[in-house]
Order: C-alpha cells, then sequence, then structure tokens
C-alpha cells in the first residue's frame, strides 16, 4: 500500500478540501467580526440563525457523503462509467430534500424560535435572517452533490477554487448588505443572509460551469438520464439515511448546546458564537484529512485491499495531529489579535479567554476522533456510525444541561463538554474499526 497511498496522495486529497476550510472559515469570521459591530443581540441572532440553517445542509450533505463512499468504491473497483448514473439519481434525491428543508426553514423557523428563545429581540432578528437564508438551501444542496462527486474521482482542487470565489463574493456583499455600502441597501442580519445566498448561488454555476468544460463526460457517463431509477436510489439511500441521520443529531447537538447557553445569558451566547468560529479555524485540516480518509478507505475496500485500511488511518491521524498542533499554536499565541477582529467589547474579549483555552485543547481530541469516526462511514457501514453519533450525543447533550442547570458552571467550564464528546467518539471508532466487524460490507 505505501507505493500507492504514500502521505503525498493523502496530501493531495485533503489539502485543496483544508483551503477551502480556511476560504469557508475567513467567511465565518468575516460574517461575525461585522455583525459583532451591530451588537450582542445580531451576534446571537446569527449563531442561532446559522446553525438552524446548517442543521438543514447538513442534513443533506448526508446525502453527499453517502453518494461518496458508493462513488468513491466504484472508483476504487474501476466502474468509472456507474458513476454519472450515481449522480443523476443523487440528485433527483437532493432536489426532493432541498424542498422540504426549504419549506421547514422558511415557514417553520418562526413557530420554533418564538417557543425556544427567550429574548424577543433575539428571536425577532433569527427569523429575519432565516427568511432570506432559507433560499440558499437550493444551492447549497447542489454544491454538497459536485463536492462529493469532486472527491469520489480524487480532483479536489476546485473544491478549494469554487470556495475562494464564494468567499470573496460573500464578504463584499456583507460589506455592502450589512453596512448599506457599495450602493446597497444596509439590511444588518438579514443583510448578512442574502449575502450568503448569493454567494452560495455564484458557486453552483461555477460548479456547473465547470463540469461541463473540464470534465471527461463519457468517462464518467455524465449524459444520463434523469428518470428515477428505484434500485440505484435505494441503494444511495440505503448508505446516505444514516448518514443523514448521523449530521442532523450532529449539528442539532450544537443547536441545543446553544440554547442551553443561552439560558446563561446573551453576553455568553454572543462569546460563544465567537468561540465556535474560532473552533473552526481550529478544526479547518481535521476536516479535510477526514473527507480523504472516508473516501480512501472506500478506495481501499474497492481495490480489495481492506487490510490495509487500519495502517492508511494511522497515518492520517498522525498527519491530523500535527496540522492541528499547527493551528493550535498561532491561535494561542495571537489570541487577542484573533478576539479583537470579532469584537471591540473588552467584556467579550475578557470572557472569551477561558473558552478559547478549553477548546484549543479539545481539538486534538477531536481531531483524532472525528477522523476516525470518518474512517468507520468509508467502509460502508453508517448504520453503525449512526448508532457511535447517537451514543455519544445523548451523553454530549446530558453533560451540557447537568453543567449549565444544575452545577451552575460558568461559561468556560461548560465548554469541556467538548472533550467528553472528542473523547468517547475517537474511543468508539476506534475499537469498532480494530474490531474488523467491517470487513466485506458492500455497497
Amino acid at each position: 500500500m505505501t507505493a500507492r497511498i504514500t502521505n503525498r496522495k493523502i496530501w493531495r486529497i485533503a489539502y485543496p478540501i483544508i483551503l477551502g476550510g480556511v476560504a469557508q472559515n475567513i467567511v465565518l469570521a468575516t460574517d461575525t467580526a461585522f455583525l459583532g459591530r451591530l451588537g450582542e443581540v445580531a451576534l446571537g441572532a446569527a449563531a442561532l440563525g446559522g446553525l438552524f440553517y446548517y442543521i438543514a445542509v447538513f442534513v443533506a450533505n448526508g446525502i453527499g457523503v453517502g453518494a461518496q463512499i458508493i462513488m468513491s468504491r466504484r472508483f476504487g473497483e474501476r466502474k468509472y462509467s456507474m458513476i454519472g448514473d450515481l449522480m443523476a439519481q443523487t440528485g433527483l434525491i437532493i432536489a426532493v430534500v432541498a424542498g422540504f428543508l426549504f419549506a421547514c426553514l422558511f415557514y417553520l423557523s418562526p413557530l420554533f424560535f418564538s417557543l425556544s428563545v427567550e429574548s424577543e429581540a433575539v428571536m425577532a432578528a433569527t427569523t429575519g435572517f432565516l427568511s432570506y437564508r432559507a433560499f440558499g438551501v437550493f444551492f447549497a444542496t447542489f454544491n454538497v452533490l459536485m463536492r462529493a462527486f469532486f472527491i469520489s474521482i480524487h480532483q479536489t482542487k476546485v473544491i478549494t477554487i469554487t470556495t475562494i470565489i464564494m468567499g470573496v463574493v460573500n464578504i463584499i456583499l456583507d460589506y455592502g448588505l450589512i453596512f448599506g455600502r457599495l450602493g446597497l441597501p444596509a439590511m444588518g442580519v438579514e443583510g448578512a443572509a442574502l449575502a450568503s445566498v448569493i454567494a452560495e448561488a455564484t458557486a453552483s454555476v461555477f460548479l456547473l460551469f465547470y463540469i461541463r468544460m473540464a470534465v471527461p463526460a463519457k468517462r464518467y457517463n455524465l449524459h444520463v438520464s434523469f428518470k428515477p431509477q428505484w434500485e440505484r436510489i435505494g441503494r444511495v439511500m440505503k448508505v446516505a439515511t444514516p448518514v443523514m441521520l448521523q449530521n442532523f443529531l450532529s449539528m442539532a447537538g450544537w443547536f441545543v448546546f446553544f440554547l442551553f447557553v443561552a439560558h446563561l445569558g446573551e453576553m455568553e451566547l454572543a462569546v460563544s458564537n465567537i468561540i465556535r468560529s474560532i473552533y473552526m479555524i481550529i478544526l479547518i485540516p481535521v476536516f479535510g484529512f477526514a473527507s480523504a480518509a472516508a473516501t480512501l478507505v472506500s478506495f481501499l475496500i474497492g481495490e480489495g485491499r481492506q487490510d490495509d485500511v487500519l495502517f492508511l488511518m494511522k497515518r492520517i491521524v498522525l498527519m491530523v495531529i500535527l496540522a492541528t498542533v499547527a493551528m493550535i499554536v498561532p491561535v494561542t499565541l495571537f489570541r487577542d489579535h484573533l478576539l479583537h477582529i470579532y469584537t471591540d467589547n473588552a467584556e467579550l474579549i475578557t470572557l472569551s479567554y477561558g473558552p478559547i483555552a478549553m477548546v484549543t485543547g479539545s481539538a486534538l481530541f477531536l481531531g483524532t476522533g472525528f477522523t476516525l469516526f470518518q474512517g468507520v462511514s468509508g467502509t460502508g457501514n453508517t448504520m453503525i456510525s449512526l448508532l457511535i453519533e447517537g451514543f455519544v450525543l445523548l451523553i454530549y447533550i446530558i453533560a451540557v444541561y447537568f453543567f449549565v442547570y444544575v452545577l451552575e458552571w460558568n461559561l468556560t467550564l461548560v465548554w469541556t463538554a467538548e472533550y467528553i464528546y472528542a473523547f468517547l467518539l475517537g474511543l468508539i471508532s476506534l475499537l469498532y474499526l480494530l474490531s474488523g466487524k467491517w470487513k466485506g460490507k458492500t455497497v
């Protein structure tokens, strides 16, 4: 295996995803920094509304991951012509799911937030944010499908290009639509939502153009009919449905965390939004390597080299640890400079010190745990992944509730729940991979 899947091969798949993550998190940081100038209510609304939106997108992303696992397997089996057919059938699934998710975001979110958010100001701002943001789900789900295709065939550079384009458009429109600059109306938090939708639409147009111009359509059989093939749809959904539920649970766990933190106060909610943004910056390389792990595990199994999977995972985990340390060091050294990007409020900055220390430590555990977890998904046994995620999240949510409502800990101590989640996720995933029970799984 070492002659075929080297560290360079792993890096070649992972680094464009990592660079895309850098661009995406620059956008997230810019959103948070701009909205921080509008005050705590805008920050809190963007946190809750953004999480609610990404729960929906993450559900659709589960379909993409499921399709990616199957397409990676076919790529390893050298059955290239089947990939286009899988793309078409997955596209039909995603179109239906996108319509359903839009209806939930646009019509049900006002009712949900009126019942779950105590602050009237935060509730009103959050529903206003989602009234625009909901339209982005159509473009985001299309981009999920394109991402799955390019990762599965090991052509990930286009992901970087797309994310950079999306990021530039988003930052420019954020500046114009939030503050009323560049001849655009001042829309505040709703402007941030509209900017993101337009940026996602721009990315979709670019990906559609790229796949028509730069991908050999004949090799991958991309000119196929979109007539439903229920056997293929069923195969995709068998792998994808557990991932959809797993992604929903994962994002819902974050959402519940923020709802519990909101009980501590608007200040704590605003700080947690900043910390989440910084946490995601630290974890940028983790998501790139984890995605590479899922793809390469499925690829190896497709080539009939199941015995090489554990060695591959060991190497990827070591690369993740080194990359995460490389992110932690500058965040720790330049903590104050980083926080001043988000806010000039001295009280918010001071309150952020403790949680930052917590997440810089937990990032190492989560980097290892999430990579192993994605390795489990790459085997195709996504039902096991769902069970692992469900169990770990249950413990996590119970812990956060206990910390906030029973022990009444401060914000810094509440963030220690991240260690519980990361440790359990990694331990259970490792034990499953070592058991070998995934061998022989077909997708």
